[in-house]
């Protein structure tokens, strides 16, 4: 089965239960920005979201660290999220890090975070970023998909 493999989300916050067991609260996959002009990217509002990922390492070991590169739709990438350093052994149970982060977004379009363990991509998770209609006042807004059964 080899490894390691890496399950990632993006949400409003996360829990950790006493019993270690995490809970991902409001899970998304669009962040909407209300914006009344174009402003200088410096100033764009800023999207509050927690990232959590889970590294499982089954037939794998090593050492390294969660690292997340964001790529903007231009292909731009920004400065990288990394955790700390984390041991992995064969047949062990998985290791979660939770990256509580302000994301800003200079360009519209669907940014997608790359996510490494020891210098190797394991998987890439798309969000989108959009501008919402300019008679909406609210500065910031996170969305997840709505996903419909059509018979």
């Amino acid at each position: 089965m080899e490894g390691p493999y890496v399950f990632a989300a993006f949400c409003e916050r996360t829990l950790q239960e006493r019993d270690g067991v995490h809970s991902l609260i409001r899970v998304v996959d669009k962040v909407t920005l209300h914006l009344e002009h174009d402003p200088p990217p410096d100033t764009l509002p800023a999207a509050r979201l927690a990232i959590f990922a889970t590294i499982v390492p089954y037939d794998y070991e090593g050492e390294g660290e969660i690292m997340i590169q964001a790529v903007a739709p231009s292909g731009q990438r920004a400065k990288a999220f990394r955790s700390p350093q984390i041991k992995l052994e064969r047949g062990a149970k998985g290791t979660h890090a939770v990256f509580d982060t302000e994301l800003q977004f200079p360009e519209m379009g669907t940014y997608w975070f790359e996510f490494s363990f020891a210098g190797r991509v394991l998987t890439r998770l798309p969000l989108i970023a959009q501008r919402a209609p300019k008679s909406n006042s609210r500065s910031t807004e996170i969305q997840a998909a709505r996903l419909s059964n059509q018979s």
